[in-house]
């Protein structure tokens, strides 16, 4: 499943370490999903397994996602 970078992104995950940022990036490619390196607040990496151009077409994603990532929410940006 391909992602058009968007102002509103699917987060499945924030992390201090890079070494866990980088493991979450891999794994949402092995998953199908295009990842993204959203970038850095607070410390925190926030890694993104999709984005959209509208806050609907993002909870449709957040929906499909939450199946295969539990932990999913939508940044805007």
């Amino acid at each position: 499943e391909s992602s058009t970078p968007g102002n509103y992104y699917i987060i499945v995950g924030c992390f201090q370490e890079s070494q866990n940022a980088e493991n979450m990036l891999a794994k949402i490619s092995s998953a199908g999903m295009t990842p993204t390196n959203v970038g850095t607040f607070n410390n925190l990496a926030h890694i993104a397994a999709g984005s959209a151009s509208d806050l609907q077409g993002a909870i449709q994603q957040a929906t499909t996602i939450r199946g295969t990532f539990s932990k999913v929410w939508i940044l805007k940006r």
